[in-house]
């Protein structure tokens, strides 16, 4: 079964709520649109041009690292030492991850890497705070 994995910098969100207008049309919000816009890009170039589009079942496996906030990091008792962050930890917070997955699916659609969002017939997705070293993204992985 063939594997191909990618990564998206930054902090992940989820998919935003559709806005309506006056007319009762829907549009995806700014923020949406413009994570989508920027990790299809990413996947495209780590994809590659040269390549079609899958036409087959896929499987989608999604790790969101989240920065970690200020009240999740460690700072040793009685000091005033500067705070360390301590081991990865999960991510119980918004944005739920069916948000994050519906984000990273489309955007893989965008990208062109799968001719459409259905064909992912598994999906697993994991939402952590990240580690010391680490920084905010999305691990992506695909198999087909």
């Amino acid at each position: 079964m063939p594997v191909w994995t990618c990564t998206i910098y930054g902090q992940p969100i989820g998919k935003g709520r559709p806005r309506f207008s006056r007319t009762g049309r829907a549009r995806t919000p700014e923020k949406t649109r413009s994570w989508e816009a920027s990790a299809a890009w990413e996947l495209r170039l780590a994809w590659s041009v040269a390549r079609a589009p899958l036409t087959c079942p896929v499987e989608l496996h999604i790790t969101a690292l989240f920065q970690r906030p200020k009240r999740l990091l460690h700072r040793p008792l009685g000091t005033l030492a500067k705070s360390k962050p301590m081991i990865r930890e999960m991510h119980c917070a918004t944005p739920d991850s069916d948000n994050v997955v519906k984000a990273v699916s489309d955007s893989i659609e965008k990208a062109g890497i799968v001719r459409n969002d259905s064909q992912i017939w598994r999906v697993s997705a994991e939402k952590w705070y990240a580690g010391p070293d680490e920084e905010a993204r999305v691990l992506v992985r695909l198999e087909w």
